[in-house]
């Protein structure tokens, strides 16, 4: 799935893998790294089984592993600057009037969660998805 996933949206796919048996997933975590996407998997710490996100942390390329906890406040934050990078280059096409009457194509609800910081991983967030007009 995750194959498919990076050779349509390239850049823009976010993989997320969590905690199982086997390897599965690793070849799809390759996929959207080579294409450009964000990839992330669940620590080892909070795993119940690490198979999977062992596979993908060695072989596919995971750029951000944490709790899962975590991996969801890291997505939030993505999909939040997603959303405002998309704002501004609206305005920047459609002027300052933009501002006030035209809607964020990405609409959900503003979150007030700061990440929190932890000695043993750190988050670079960076901008994976493209404005879709």
């Amino acid at each position: 799935m995750f194959e498919s996933m990076a050779q349509v949206f390239g850049r823009r796919s976010i993989s997320v893998v969590l905690s199982g048996l086997l390897t599965d997933g690793w070849r799809g975590t390759a996929a959207v790294h080579k294409c450009g996407g964000l990839t992330m998997t669940q620590n080892k710490r909070t795993c119940e089984f690490f198979d999977m996100p062992s596979a993908a942390i060695d072989y596919g390329k995971a750029e951000v592993v944490l709790a899962p906890r975590r991996l969801a406040l890291a997505l939030d934050a993505v999909m939040d600057q997603a959303s405002q990078r998309e704002a501004r280059l609206r305005r920047r096409r459609q002027g300052d009037d933009a501002r006030s009457s035209t809607p964020a194509r990405i609409q959900r609800p503003r979150s007030n969660v700061a990440l929190p910081s932890q000695p043993e991983a750190s988050i670079v967030v960076r901008t994976v998805m493209e404005p879709s007009f």
